[in-house]
């Protein structure tokens, strides 16, 4: 409820120290998950050993709706996707059809708010925790 952010390159150490090479790991980053690739040391990243990230699109995006992404690597896509003969493409939802509204909001929250206005934010937000 904080916004902690677990030490993934601890959590990787002992994954290595203790031999483990078959591992899943999600990073659950609800509500800051958006906030980091805006910071200096980003901790969490696609570059380093992660299966997949979630993100709030209702909480520091400031979508209008509840709502979220999921974003994972394209092997992990493939184990779950489904031809729909109906539309003729694939479909790579965990249960099927969705709202349509939830993506349309969240996509017109990100556009308005722009890379820049994110890292506006997120300086802003550095800094009144640190106040």
């Amino acid at each position: 409820m904080k916004g902690a952010i677990d030490q993934l390159d601890t959590v990787l150490d002992i994954l290595k120290r203790k031999n483990v090479s078959q591992y899943y790991i999600h990073c659950d980053g609800a509500l800051s998950g958006m906030m980091l690739p805006f910071m200096e040391n980003n901790p969490i990243s696609f570059r380093k050993p992660i299966d997949s990230i979630s993100v709030s699109g209702h909480k520091f995006i400031g979508c209008p709706m509840p709502s979220g992404i999921v974003m994972t690597r394209k092997q992990h896509v493939q184990k779950i996707e489904s031809d729909i003969e109906y539309i003729g493409s694939k479909d790579t939802t965990i249960m099927g059809s969705r709202n349509g509204h939830a993506p349309l909001f969240l996509w017109y929250a990100i556009t308005m708010k722009g890379y820049a206005g994110f890292q506006a934010d997120v300086k802003q937000c550095l800094e009144n925790a640190q106040y």
